[in-house]
């Protein structure tokens, strides 16, 4: 079962296609990292599989159900955090839980005040006077006190400190492990993904231009490099060859899918020798946004 669906996607503001014929697809029990430029539409995606937002064009379904129209009963198994937070700041800490956890019936009380003390939230405080990494564990919180079937996560650490970035991340693992949990992850703190996805979708000029596990992305996409005592050329005859970089006795080209054989024959060919480079996430990314 996929917890999110969707198929030939597109949205638009006014006259700008912010997405284009998106086909995505999370399945159960999956954590996969949406990545993406600042304004590559991620956090248009992720409204849409929320309902906050309706496609001009294609179909979105979440845990089975119509994505713009969601019945109550799918609504109260999804936790989100959004980019900001946005809440009731007049509250103390302690009094916007409850007040979140009134709407749930499975509300987790005892993870709810477990989470409050290891983060060192005062419930006492009142919200409007919690810094903005404050106001980010409590937005937290209140996404995954009810122990949600989906959680969807617009920039969720991008105002915690590493300690509790590294908190933030064993939890998610924990809730996708005791429970299942399906989580949609978009950040710009690759490093936290590694530790945490299992599938990596990215997102360029408002198309999948990847989606599949973390291995097959650093399968997919390495760096090329051929050197020679002798001038090389400034273009390759290669399948695969997205971009090249060149100087007179060194090419360095990012290869999609490259093929053994044809680097062989292209070492013979040129009297070079090659190497095959292995890449992390931060490097692909980069690479494929240059």
């Amino acid at each position: 079962m996929n917890m999110i669906e969707m198929e030939q996607v597109s949205k638009s503001y006014q006259q700008y296609q912010v997405l284009n014929k998106i086909t995505l697809n999370l399945p159960q029990g999956h954590i996969m990292g949406l990545l993406g430029q600042n304004g590559a539409g991620k956090t248009t995606l992720l409204k849409l599989c929320l309902g906050l937002l309706k496609a001009d064009r294609g179909e979105i379904r979440v845990m089975e159900a119509p994505g713009w129209d969601m019945p109550p009963k799918v609504k109260e198994q999804v936790g989100y955090v959004a980019q900001k937070s946005d809440t009731l700041h007049w509250m103390n800490v302690s009094q916007l839980l409850d007040y979140t956890g009134a709407f749930y019936q499975n509300w987790d009380a005892a993870k709810v005040t477990a989470l409050m003390q290891r983060w060192q939230l005062d419930p006492k405080s009142r919200v409007s006077d919690l810094s903005e990494g404050q106001k980010q564990r409590v937005a937290i919180i209140q996404a995954i006190g009810h122990n949600p079937k989906l959680l969807i996560l617009d920039e969720p650490v991008a105002s915690l400190d590493p300690m509790l970035r590294r908190e933030f991340i064993r939890e998610l693992i924990d809730i996708n492990l005791e429970n299942g949990t399906s989580v949609l992850f978009s950040t710009h703190i690759l490093s936290d993904l590694e530790r945490v996805a299992s599938d990596i979708a990215i997102l360029r000029r408002g198309e999948i231009c990847f989606q599949g596990s973390l291995d097959e992305l650093k399968e997919r996409y390495v760096r090329l490099h051929l050197s020679s005592h002798s001038p090389l050329p400034k273009a390759l005859q290669i399948q695969g060859l997205l971009h090249i970089e060149h100087s007179p006795n060194h090419i360095r080209a990012l290869v999609e899918n490259p093929d053994r054989a044809v680097v062989s024959a292209l070492e013979k060919q040129l009297n070079a020798t090659a190497q095959i480079e292995a890449l992390g996430l931060d490097d692909i990314f980069l690479e494929l946004h240059k």
